[in-house]
């Protein structure tokens, strides 16, 4: 009888453990690609910041070489009024054109160094959001495997007292939930504003088999309804039915 009782409190945890490790590689696959994006914006700002300092660079050389032309024409003797006049007015204009040319470029690596500082700050945000999602996970994976811990450990004095009381009561409640459904209620997450839960089919062998969904979404015929701390509600087209975590 303890035999039975430990194989029968333990049978449900491969699903939920399928089920945490679905989250686990959707996590993994959300931090790799959220990680290799932020290495992306980090390279970006690192070029910008090349190109900025190649530009104040290249505006303070022009402006040495202006201020050279500047002294060698204070030097040397004045020429012709006419002369004077026109070379003047061509360098003034054509100073005038490239100190616009080098504040629009300044311009444009300034908003171009704004919104990779944005982009980052909002892939910070999300690390900071993931990073506690996956604390929550950790902290559910232990919570499961205490529990099977528990459940194929059983106490001898309560398998003594009581031997046929619980597993009769828990054959009685999932004998209800196969006969109603085609699916196993896995668990329920709260992630990101929102609640899902986790269904498998009955049969279920592998972890492709494990599907999240959410109030409206459908599986197997029965349409998710609503979600509670430990329980869920599906619809079909004839009855509706409240599911408990498996």
């Amino acid at each position: 009888m303890e035999e039975k009782g430990a194989k029968r409190a333990g049978k449900p945890f491969p699903l939920r453990k399928a089920g945490c490790l679905a989250m686990l590689i959707v996590f993994g696959a959300s931090s790799a690609f959220l990680w290799t994006q932020q290495l992306r914006l980090m390279q970006s700002s690192a070029a910008l910041e090349q190109q900025w300092q190649t530009l104040t660079q290249q505006q303070a050389q022009f402006e040495q070489r202006i201020a050279g032309v500047e002294t060698r024409q204070q030097q040397t003797e004045p020429p012709k009024p006419l002369v004077s006049a026109v070379t003047q007015e061509q360098l003034t204009q054509a100073l005038a054109e490239n100190r616009q040319e080098v504040n629009q470029q300044h311009a444009q690596l300034q908003q171009q160094m704004t919104s990779v500082t944005q982009r980052v700050e909002v892939l910070e945000q999300r690390d900071g959001v993931m990073s506690g999602q996956w604390l929550e996970l950790k902290q559910q994976m232990a919570y499961l495997l205490a529990g099977r811990k528990s459940a194929l450990v059983p106490s001898s004095s309560s398998a003594v007292a009581n031997p046929p009381k619980k597993p009769v009561k828990k054959a009685a409640a999932k004998v209800t939930s196969s006969a109603s459904a085609p699916f196993v209620l896995n668990g329920v997450e709260y992630r990101g504003g929102a609640r899902f839960v986790s269904v498998t089919p009955r049969q279920a062998s592998s972890l492709e088999q494990v599907r999240l969904l959410t109030p409206g979404e459908s599986f197997s015929g029965w349409t998710l309804l609503t979600i509670d701390s430990r329980q869920a509600t599906f619809r079909t087209a004839r009855r509706t039915l409240t599911l408990s975590v498996h």
